[in-house]
């Protein structure tokens, strides 16, 4: 249940971002990217260098040259956004596609416990084929994308709070189900 709340406010932050900022958002989202590659990376290479571990020459030589392919790709990232813009949105197109698709497995696995009706599906497969187009398409202007993706991230956020209620009752039924079992065994 904490994952599907750390990932329902992070969409529901990037969902914000996107309608808020429009297009500004796609390059602030770019460099946090880079950001993210940079950071661990540098901890890593410092915590390397200050390390009196017993370790290879060679294992150390690799996680140092990985970590330092790392923290350029970061610079780079942050230093020319606009390179990795149209990258990056069909990145989100995808893990809007991998939400959708989890969120409909779910909700096929809480089928088996509890009644769902089919009108829940309805949203995940909409995000589906939004996340198809947006794969498929190749926008040159990317005014409409962010708005898209903003929408879609605020419903997908949406939808996977609904989608996990369904998951922790079936889960609460089992329970309730194994614990009425242990103790008619009794």
């Amino acid at each position: 249940m904490l994952n599907s709340v750390i990932r329902s406010v992070a969409m529901v932050l990037v969902g914000l971002l996107l309608l808020l900022m429009d297009n500004g958002a796609v390059i602030l989202l770019v460099r946090l990217l880079g950001v993210a590659f940079f950071l661990p990376a540098l901890v890593s290479v410092v915590n390397l260098w200050l390390s009196r571990a017993e370790g290879g020459l060679l294992s150390k030589m690799l996680v140092a040259l990985i970590d330092a392919g790392s923290m350029a790709f970061g610079v780079v990232l942050v230093a020319r956004p606009v390179l990795f813009e149209g990258i990056f949105v069909k990145l989100l197109a995808l893990l809007l596609l991998l939400v959708a698709v989890y969120q409909m497995m779910v909700l096929l696995q809480v089928r088996r416990k509890i009644s769902v009706g089919k009108v829940l599906f309805v949203v995940p497969l909409l995000l589906v084929v939004v996340a198809i187009v947006l794969l498929a398409v190749e926008f040159g202007n990317f005014s409409v994308t962010p708005m898209t993706y903003g929408v879609c991230a605020l419903v997908a956020a949406f939808w996977d709070i609904v989608v996990s209620l369904f998951r922790w009752h079936s889960l609460r039924k089992e329970r309730l189900l194994a614990e009425k079992e242990g103790v008619d065994k009794l």
